[in-house]
């Protein structure tokens, strides 16, 4: 069943009270583009920054991995309140660290380990 508007903005809201959980995949807000967002619950939100400046949201997928919105292709109504949603707490969204980054240092230094048993393996 497909959501409705009003229930797409309440889990933008509700996405938007809890961004400290929030985690960016792929790219940072240093990039410029389409950059995707992923809530602990697996909600994926994909927003085009606008050179440093968000601009609008490109699409939202549930946690099953369903599109339940994305810009029509003959563009968005005029005033669309998903496609124009500015998040109150918008720092916690463009400061929103990478996927996997609490971890990646510990990661990082794992594969540098197994790289340096390999290396010293072979030779």
């Amino acid at each position: 069943m497909a959501m409705t508007e009003d229930e797409i903005l309440e889990v933008m809201k509700t996405i938007d009270e809890d961004a400290d959980g929030l985690r960016m995949t792929g790219s940072t807000w240093n990039d410029w583009g389409e950059i995707e967002f992923v809530t602990p619950s697996g909600w994926r939100v994909s927003v085009f920054n606008d050179c440093g400046s968000w601009d609008y949201i490109d699409s939202i997928h549930n946690p099953e991995g369903v599109c339940v919105w994305s810009v029509p292709s003959e563009g968005p109504k005029p005033r669309d309140p998903i496609f124009n949603f500015t998040p109150k707490n918008i720092d916690a969204w463009i400061n929103a660290p990478l996927v996997g980054s609490p971890r990646s240092k510990k990661r990082k230094t794992l594969l540098q380990s197994i790289l340096s048993w390999w290396m010293d393996l072979l030779s």
